[in-house]
């Protein structure tokens, strides 16, 4: 069993739903700060926390069997869409990994699914269990049981699946517990392109570029 530890803050989270090409917005969550929380939902042990920068979402603190997340109140489009992510850890615990002996985990996951469902934490990261999904996950811990290739990476996992078969995974090239994170997921055409920052460029090349068909997948046409 997995029982490593992170407390990660979300100090800032952009989405915006796009149909019919990137010059037409059709619907959009936009949060810079949390201080009015009306158009999301906390789930587990997620909290507010005020910090230097304002209102933030701690997902969990860093003690073992913690499980945190929050949802959109409202559906978007799965045809086309762009969501941008900043998040922090701070304060990691926990053990040695399997790799490479880095301490840390479990890490987060962006989920996409038609409903709120909040999936089995630790080595889950919140997702392991929810059928008609789709999951991008940033893993600071490195597990052999799940085939990770190195303590910080990004992965597609899909229906709750944990373990990184044929779906792509990508390193990141500077650790996540380094700073202030900015992930980036375009999904355009039935292509989603995932990257990662921690100076807040968005890079020409993504890290990982895959065709995936998220609408099929989730069952629904919003989510």
């Amino acid at each position: 069993m997995r029982k490593r530890m992170i407390k990660t803050y979300f100090c800032l989270s952009l989405l915006v739903a796009i149909n019919q090409g990137w010059g037409q917005t059709i619907r959009s969550l936009v949060q810079e700060g949390f201080q009015d929380t009306s158009e999301i939902s906390l789930k587990g042990d997620a909290g507010l926390v005020s910090l230097s920068n304002g209102v933030n979402i701690r997902l969990t603190s860093a003690s073992a069997a913690n499980t945190g997340g929050f949802y959109s109140n409202q559906k978007f489009p799965l045809a086309n869409w762009h969501v941008y992510l900043v998040f922090t850890v701070t304060n990691p615990g926990g053990f040695n990994d399997e790799c490479g002996g880095e301490t840390g985990g479990d890490g987060l996951a962006f989920v996409i699914q038609n409903g709120t469902a909040l999936g089995e934490g630790g080595g889950g990261l919140g997702y392991k269990g929810i059928g008609s999904s789709v999951a991008v996950e940033m893993d600071t811990w490195c597990g052999r049981g799940t085939n990770d290739p190195s303590p910080n990476h990004i992965g597609i996992l899909t229906n709750g699946d944990t373990v990184h078969a044929t779906l792509p995974t990508a390193n990141t090239s500077k650790p996540f517990l380094d700073g202030t994170n900015h992930v980036w997921i375009d999904y355009m055409n039935g292509i989603m392109q995932i990257r990662h920052s921690q100076d807040g460029s968005y890079s020409k090349e993504p890290l990982i570029s895959y065709a995936i068909d998220v609408p099929g997948i989730v069952n629904s046409k919003e989510a």
